[in-house]
């Protein structure tokens, strides 16, 4: 090899090292918090009627840029995971677990500030029997839905940037599941 084709593998080596450098992957770091809306409560019955709570719930998901370049045309997609147990249903028995989807586009992010994106609200309902009232077959005399977990994944231009799931144990039930 001559001293020619030496200098013209290092020359495009050093031109693939800072090609690289200059476009480094999008990327943002991600968090979610619950914020707690309103609580509505029927007044309940006689003894063994049902005594029922409505409370509304969303997350704010907050979405950072870590990239050295500003970030346009990023979607933000959610899934919270609600489990909704039965009134009357054993407590051994798995209650049933509802995926609600969403996704709410984001403006350009720089890397001066945060955006934050809310959620659709859910509702949350908590149901008792009322007086001293017992399933006799060991039923569940309370039912009160619970947000397990959310996920989310940011991408721009249907490139995946950044994902958040929180609690990890969440990742189990799988992103495309029905």
């Amino acid at each position: 090899m001559n001293k020619t084709s030496t200098w013209f593998f290092a020359a495009c080596a050093l031109f693939l090292a800072f090609d690289a450098m200059a476009a480094p992957p999008a990327k943002v770091q991600i968090s979610a918090t619950k914020k707690r809306g309103e609580v509505v409560r029927a007044k309940p019955g006689g003894a063994g009627s049902e005594a029922k709570s409505t409370e509304m719930v969303s997350y704010v998901i907050a979405v950072k840029n870590v990239s050295s370049a500003d970030l346009a045309n990023l979607t933000v997609d959610y899934i919270l995971f609600v489990e909704r147990p039965k009134l009357g249903q054993k407590k051994t028995e798995p209650s049933f677990v509802e995926r609600v989807k969403g996704s709410k586009p984001v403006e350009t992010l720089t890397r001066k500030a945060p955006q934050t994106v809310a959620t659709d609200e859910i509702a949350l309902t908590t149901e008792s029997v009322v007086g001293s009232y017992i399933f006799s077959d060991g039923g569940r005399i309370k039912a009160e839905e619970s947000v397990m977990g959310v996920w989310v994944r940011v991408s721009q231009d249907g490139q995946m940037v950044g994902e958040y799931v929180a609690p990890a144990s969440i990742a189990k039930q799988g992103w495309d599941k029905k």
